[in-house]
């Protein structure tokens, strides 16, 4: 097994300076572990806080402050034009309407449909996200702001199946898994590696759940840096590729990316995705 150095990363509006300080990125974050952990034992220690701890290293011409906040709020600033950027996000057409987007920053597994286990939902592995929102007696909540690509956008987004869709404005996605836990919503979509986390730390029954894949979505997908659609945001974005294009190919890069699902990260699937993919995008 992989052995980590865990770095700290304080967090609710934090600087790192350099001698040569001439611009300012706000980094947004949302509590989301493990990907970012704002709070708790493990605080700093997401895969996306060590990936971003080595971002801001690479990039010392800036002065960095990491700010907490919704994923709602984030891409609303970003629509403001601020200097802001987030470390990890789906490159939709939507998205790409008002920001710039990076090379590929993290890689991992794809997102999944997850139910509260005691529905007895379905004996299969394997759903249909579409053929799902059409039954009206389930209901799938949601984060304001989130995304999970073009794909599954387009198929949440269908007017047809607004009935069956309610969003929850809050700082973390982990919310929604509480909310199945306790019955007040059936299901939700998020990463496996997030129910896992879940279930470790908040004393869940393991079988609190079930987990099932969507329908043609592919096994792993990756996220990029965002920045405002701006003149900043553009010669941030160049700055950003230069950086990952240091950092991606190292091994502390890619022991920082697995940290909380090592296991697959180190499957030989996940390595051949990593090398002949991420690395490529």
């Amino acid at each position: 097994m992989l052995k980590f150095i865990l770095i700290f990363i304080p967090f609710c509006f934090i600087s790192y300076s350099s001698t040569a300080l001439s611009e300012t990125i706000m980094w947004q974050v949302n509590h989301a572990p493990p990907v970012s952990i704002v709070k708790g034992e493990y605080k700093g220690e997401g895969f996306l806080d060590l990936i971003l701890k080595q971002l801001i290293t690479e990039l010392p011409q800036y002065e960095h402050q990491i700010i907490v906040s919704s994923m709602a709020r984030a891409t609303h600033d970003l629509t403001q034009d601020k200097h802001v950027c987030l470390p990890a996000l789906f490159a939709t057409d939507k998205r790409k309407q008002f920001m710039y987007f990076s090379q590929a920053s993290i890689a991992h597994p794809s997102h999944r449909i997850v139910f509260n286990r005691r529905l007895n939902f379905s004996s299969k592995t394997e759903l249909s996200l579409s053929e799902l929102l059409k039954n009206k007696t389930y209901v799938l909540g949601l984060n304001n702001g989130r995304s999970f690509g073009n794909r599954i956008d387009n198929i949440i987004n269908n007017k047809a199946y607004k009935p069956s869709v309610y969003f929850f404005s809050s700082e973390s996605p982990n919310r929604l898994l509480h909310m199945i836990k306790k019955g007040r919503i059936d299901y939700t979509i998020t990463y496996p590696f997030q129910v896992s986390y879940y279930n470790k730390h908040n004393n869940s029954d393991v079988d609190a759940f079930n987990i099932f894949k969507i329908s043609g979505a592919t096994k792993y997908v990756f996220g990029q840096v965002a920045c405002p659609k701006t003149t900043w945001g553009k010669k941030v974005i160049n700055d950003i590729d230069i950086a990952l294009e240091k950092l991606k190919p190292t091994k502390h890069y890619y022991q920082a990316l697995a940290r909380w699902w090592e296991a697959e990260a180190e499957s030989d699937e996940f390595l051949q995705y990593y090398n002949n993919v991420f690395l490529k995008n």
